[in-house]
């Protein structure tokens, strides 16, 4: 990833940065459905850069990054944020800075409850088994280790398939290299794969 472009959001009175997020993100998936390899894959890449550093835990930035300038061109994001003139401030797009590091942007994806009360059961009777600890224990420890799904920040995002939405819980996490790989449409790694941190 060699370029990068930065959509400001600017909420007011009348439109909040949730609701920015659930609508401009949206827009963005939709364009990159739009380019999409014939793979299903994506070419652009996200990142949140004031991920949980602002009252609002995605701040107010979102960063699309492309291997060639050529990208952005065909992506065209800001004919798909038209509708939103007064609420996005798209800058130029820029060269990534030498000096970075690299984070992976991933989605977490939580279970239907029948399928969490499953595995929930099941884990708890594993340590039952394991271990000299109360069911009550056992519960404890479970439920500690699958609290951390509801802290990370998510977007609401309509499903194009099935038509109904839900949230799209969004993970960041640093890393020592870069690695090459792969993204889907809403512009997050499949494999590992990293983008420029800065």
């Amino acid at each position: 990833m060699k370029y990068y472009l930065d959509i400001s959001l600017l909420p007011d009175a009348e439109a909040s940065l949730g609701f920015l997020w659930y609508k401009i993100y949206q827009q963005v998936h939709l364009a990159m459905v739009d380019m999409k390899t014939a793979d299903g894959k994506s070419e652009i890449a996200i990142a949140i850069p004031l991920y949980k550093k602002n009252k609002h835990p995605l701040g107010g930035t979102l960063r699309l990054f492309a291997p060639t300038q050529k990208h952005f061109e065909v992506l065209d994001v800001s004919k798909w944020l038209s509708r939103f003139v007064d609420y996005v401030h798209c800058k130029s797009v820029r060269e990534v800075p030498s000096a970075h590091s690299y984070i992976v942007m991933s989605r977490k994806q939580s279970k239907s409850y029948n399928q969490f009360k499953r595995q929930q059961a099941y884990l708890i009777d594993q340590r039952l088994i394991h271990t000299n600890e109360t069911e009550a224990q056992a519960r404890q420890h479970v439920e500690a280790k699958e609290r951390p799904l509801r802290k990370l920040p998510f977007i609401h995002v309509n499903s194009l398939s099935s038509q109904s939405r839900y949230r799209l819980f969004i993970e960041k996490k640093e890393v020592k290299k870069e690695k090459k790989g792969e993204f889907n449409c809403y512009g997050l790694s499949l494999d590992g794969a990293t983008v420029p941190s800065f």
